[in-house]
């Protein structure tokens, strides 16, 4: 974690008149969340793999900071237009919101559209309605992954439901309520910008002590997630076999005798299995046969390497 609000020092605040100390003291005794803030943290691992799929583009994802705040002061320092994302927590009774810099959306529409990410500055201007939709699938994405990491630790399903482009418009809490304030820096290619969740405490009041419990080390399904990643990769990889028909050593005068239009006996008949090899590792035995459009095919008969499944 890059970045954590801290409490003011006892100094600042004898310097403050009694009614601001009332005011910062509110706004900063919110009771913390050990347990979501290290799955931002392991959320930054796994949102890459998830956008490296969604965006076929190389991503770098970056926690910036957790903050602890009120929902206005969150909610404060959006410039409009925002596409602005007010998210549904099933089975949570509550909303919480992600917004997107307006940098980061047209990168990601360039990207989705087939084009490369500029790094020229973009004019600040509404969002059209197909800019809204590839942008809401975006949010979606990332939600579908944060949803992944929340389940374990306590089960919900996040997804937007509505959109806005004026913060003034949003209202996802008491404007006092606590919350939690979390940014990462996401680069597709080098060019983005920065996503923000404003989560307020109200939306997960249900299952708080799940995530105000201590944490006691250990990965939250990360390894299973590389794998799976790993493995959809590999599933669409080009691989080259070899079929050996059959091996014979010959002494080097005999070889040097041969000459054009000699038949060789290579001691092999129309059962004769061959050997398939990958990149010298012996994968399977196969009955050669032809099919009715002549070409040659293999049958398995024997698989000599072990797949895990």
């Amino acid at each position: 974690m890059n970045a954590q609000v801290q409490p003011l020092t006892d100094e600042e605040l004898e310097a403050m008149s009694v009614e601001e100390q009332i005011i910062v003291r509110s706004k900063t005794t919110h009771g913390r969340l050990p347990m979501m803030e290290v799955l931002f943290e392991q959320f930054e691992a796994s949102l890459v793999l998830a956008l490296n799929e969604y965006t076929s583009t190389r991503t770098v994802v970056t926690l910036k900071s957790f903050e602890y705040m009120s929902c206005e002061d969150a909610l404060k320092n959006f410039s409009a237009p925002t596409l602005f994302g007010v998210v549904s927590a099933d089975p949570w009774d509550g909303q919480l919101g992600i917004v997107a810099e307006s940098n980061l959306v047209f990168t990601v529409l360039q990207t989705m559209l087939g084009g490369k990410p500029s790094a020229k500055a973009q004019k600040s201007r509404d969002f059209t309605g197909i800019e809204k939709r590839i942008g809401v699938k975006f949010y979606d994405a990332i939600l579908q992954e944060l949803s992944r990491k929340f389940s374990c630790i306590t089960p919900v399903e996040f997804h937007v439901s509505a959109q806005e482009e004026d913060p003034k418009e949003i209202e996802l809490a008491d404007p006092g309520s606590a919350c939690v304030k979390v940014v990462i820096d996401v680069l597709l290619e080098e060019q983005g910008g920065q996503v923000t969740f404003i989560i307020p405490y109200i939306t997960f009041e249900s299952v708080n002590a799940a995530f105000s419990q201590p944490f006691r080390g250990g990965d939250f399904g990360n390894e299973n997630g590389w794998r799976g990643a790993l493995t959809k990769s590999l599933q669409g990889t080009d691989i080259q076999l070899t079929a050996i028909m059959q091996e014979l050593t010959f002494p080097l005068r005999e070889v040097l005798a041969w000459q054009p239009g000699q038949i060789l006996d290579i001691g092999i008949n129309a059962e004769h299995e061959v050997l398939v090899n990958c990149s010298g590792k012996k994968m399977f035995r196969a009955a050669m046969g032809c099919r009715k459009n002549g070409s040659v095919a293999l049958r398995i008969s024997k698989t000599l390497c072990e797949i895990e499944s």
